[in-house]
């Protein structure tokens, strides 16, 4: 998949939608927002952890209203290349 992003503030409402379609855990409903919540700033992490909360326009049971997403480190020290 070489759309990936990159970093959580990539991760638009659009592309997680078409993701979680193709993946059978979106059928009717839409994803209307996507919060995200730092998981990982000062625990040692070597990347971004970040908790993703979903809203839909419409309940749909089968969608998570949560995930975890984790990216390539934002700071360049945290990945040796000070």
């Amino acid at each position: 998949m070489n759309d990936w992003p990159r970093s959580s503030t990539a991760v638009s409402v659009a592309w997680l939608g078409d993701v979680m379609r193709r993946n059978g855990l979106l059928s009717d409903a839409r994803i209307t927002s996507v919060a995200t919540a730092d998981l990982g700033t000062g625990v040692g992490l070597m990347g971004e952890v970040v908790r993703l909360t979903l809203e839909y326009d419409r309940p749909s049971p089968q969608a998570p209203s949560t995930m975890i997403a984790k990216c390539p480190a934002r700071e360049r020290a945290s990945i040796g290349k000070a």
